[in-house]
């Protein structure tokens, strides 16, 4: 049984489909993430939601979708 916030991920999954290989303005309200803008670049999708009167906006790029991405931990290493 899948509960309604992880359908509202995975329809939010679904629309970045169409954002593939591109950036994106997006903002959060009442729990729901909607894409306000798009680029080829930050500055182009920053851009493009300001221009629909979203100053506030988070910006995100989406992956292709026939890769992988594996985040990398960062930690310090002590040489003694």
């Amino acid at each position: 049984m899948t509960t309604q916030t992880e359908e509202q991920e995975m329809a939010f999954v679904e629309a970045l489909r169409d954002y593939e290989d591109r950036w994106v303005a997006i903002i959060e309200s009442g729990g729901n993430e909607t894409v306000v803008g798009s680029g080829r670049d930050a500055v182009e999708a920053l851009a493009d939601a300001r221009a629909k009167g979203f100053e506030n906006a988070v910006l995100f790029r989406v992956p292709p979708f026939n890769t992988t991405f594996i985040p990398l931990m960062a930690h310090s290493v002590l040489c003694t």
